[in-house]
């Protein structure tokens, strides 16, 4: 076997069988959840195969993200911004085909409104989480039935008391709430450095990586430039804005 050349140089010499001993096939994968709670799943091609998650392999040199964004698009039609949080990483190794395969999940939320139109996919279904799971898919990765959005709290902090009680609401609803740094009893607003400031300014920034949406307590319509400032840093990385009220 000779190697291929790339810029007029020679690839070295593989030894025999080493791609099927050290091929990974990487897929990336989509957990799309309705207001009911129910998953979002496909069939391609032939009617008789299994329901499946959206999504399929990356292409060479493409990003996880990007590679779903485009599946999804091919798929279902789909070119909103959406949010993204993993959910797994599993492997599976497929003897037909002597390869092992690296399924990459991510919890996605799309932003705003969107229809769902059948391109590469030709068939779509609302399943509850309990029924795909019973399928007993070979290899798609079982999805987590205890499933709580991540949301993190934003708000200027005049607004303490309703931002703890919205944070009660929120988790009574079954969601993940991820607070605020609240500051204690007697500390005054003065006391704190700006140094101090700027520290809890990139906590909240990685506090918004790990969620799927914010929840902005914007209480008589008013939102500080801290509170703008998460905001805009939260649409830079696509995740869903939730608002108190209706911003103005």
């Amino acid at each position: 076997m000779t190697g291929k050349k790339a810029s007029g140089v020679a690839a070295p010499e593989l030894p025999p069988g080493i791609y099927p001993n050290s091929f990974y096939r990487i897929s990336v994968k989509a957990i799309i959840r309705n207001n009911q709670g129910e998953m979002l799943a496909i069939k391609e091609g032939n009617h008789e195969l299994l329901w499946e998650l959206p999504g399929g392999g990356l292409d060479h040199g493409e990003a996880p993200l990007e590679g779903l964004k485009r599946e999804l698009r091919e798929e279902l039609g789909i070119t909103q911004p959406f949010s993204a949080t993993l959910a797994s990483i599993t492997s599976n190794y497929f003897p037909r085909r002597d390869y092992w395969k690296l399924f990459i999940t991510y919890n996605v939320t799309i932003l705003g409104d969107y229809k769902l139109q059948l391109g590469e996919a030709n068939a779509m279904i609302w399943l509850p989480v309990a029924e795909y799971n019973a399928i007993g898919h070979p290899v798609e990765p079982k999805v987590a039935e205890n499933w709580h959005k991540k949301i993190v709290i934003s708000g200027s902090l005049r607004f303490t008391e309703r931002m703890i009680a919205e944070q009660y609401r929120l988790e009574s609803e079954g969601n993940l709430v991820i607070g605020c740094t609240y500051m204690p009893p007697g500390l005054k607003k003065e006391e704190i450095s700006a140094e101090e400031w700027a520290l809890f300014d990139e906590i909240h920034q990685r506090k918004i990586d790990l969620a799927d949406a914010i929840f902005v307590v914007n209480v008589g319509g008013y939102i500080g430039d801290s509170t703008r400032s998460e905001i805009a840093y939260a649409k830079s990385q696509n995740k869903e804005i939730l608002y108190l009220e209706a911003p103005k």
